[in-house]
C-alpha cells in the first residue's frame, strides 16, 4: 500500500517542488495551500502517514495547525522553515512536531528525513501489532498507568493524549526503570540506530512536552526525573 504524504505550504512553487522531489518514490501525495485545506484533507484521509508542514503561513500558522492536529491525531509531522535558530526548532517540536528541516534543503536530505520517519513509524506499528500476541502488560508509577496492550497512558484516571514518540519515550524509561538514560540512549533504544546531536536534542524537547502533559514542574518533577549531566529516569 502506498504511503500517504500531506504537504501543507502556502507557496505553490514549494508545494510543487516537494511533490516533484518525492513523486518518484511512489508515495500518494496530497497538497494543501493553508491550514484549513490541510484539515479537510486529514478529515477525509485519516490514515495520512506524514505531514510536511510549513511553519510560517498567512492566517493560521503551521505551529497552530500542528497543535490542532495533535488534539486528534498522532501521525508524524515534519516542519519545514527558513528559520534556523534553536528556539524556532524547539517551538516546532514543542507544538507536537516530530522533526524539522531548514530551507533550502537538498533532495537527498528531504528524502532521508521522510524515510527515517517512515522507518520509525513502521517499527512502532510492528511493535503495536506484536503486543496483541502477548499477555496483558502494564506499568504503574504512583497515579501514572501505561497500558502496553492498548498503547494508552492514564494519569489520575484520565487518558493522556501522547504522540507516538512521547509514548515510546515514556515506555522505554519505564521498562528500564530505575536506570538513568541519556537522550541518546533513549533514542537508540527506541529506533535501534546511532543517535546524532540533532536527534538527541529532539528527544529532550519531547521529554519536555511529556512533562507538561504529566504536570511535572521543573524544580520538583513527580514522574520524569533528571540526573544533571547524565539523563532521565522514572523510579517505579
Amino acid at each position: 500500500m502506498k504511503k500517504k504524504i500531506l504537504i501543507v505550504d502556502d507557496d505553490l512553487d514549494i508545494r510543487e517542488s516537494i511533490k516533484m522531489i518525492i513523486d518518484s518514490e511512489g508515495y500518494e501525495i496530497f497538497l494543501a495551500g493553508d491550514a484549513e485545506e490541510g484539515t479537510d484533507i486529514i478529515e477525509q484521509n485519516k490514515d495520512i502517514d506524514i505531514i510536511i508542514l510549513d511553519v510560517m503561513m498567512p492566517g493560521k500558522s503551521g505551529i497552530q495547525f500542528c497543535r490542532e492536529v495533535r488534539e486528534k491525531y498522532t501521525m508524524p509531522i515534519l516542519f519545514i522553515s527558513a528559520k534556523t535558530s534553536e528556539s524556532d526548532k524547539i517551538m516546532g517540536l514543542s507544538a507536537g512536531g516530530d522533526d524539522y528541516i531548514v530551507k533550502p534543503f537538498s533532495y537527498t536530505e528531504l528524502l532521508a528525513k521522510i524515510k527515517a520517519i517512515l522507518r520509525r513509524q513502521y517499527v512502532y506499528n510492528i511493535d503495536n501489532k506484536s503486543e496483541t500476541h502477548r499477555n496483558f502488560e502494564y506499568y504503574i508509577y504512583k497515579d501514572l498507568f501505561v497500558n502496553k496492550d492498548m498503547n494508552e497512558v492514564i494519569l489520575n484516571g484520565k487518558s493522556i493524549r501522547c504522540t507516538e514518540v512521547e509514548y515510546k519515550i515514556l515506555l522505554v524509561m519505564m521498562e528500564n526503570s530505575p536506570n538513568c538514560m541519556s537522550a541518546s540512549e533513549i533514542y537508540e533504544e527506541i529506533w535501534g540506530e546511532a543517535c546524532v546531536t540533532a536527534a538527541a536534542n529532539s528527544i529532550i524537547v519531547h521529554i519536555r512536552n511529556l512533562r507538561v502533559k504529566l504536570g511535572d514542574t521543573r524544580k520538583t518533577p513527580e514522574y520524569i526525573k533528571t540526573v544533571w549531566g547524565k539523563g532521565y529516569y522514572i523510579s517505579i
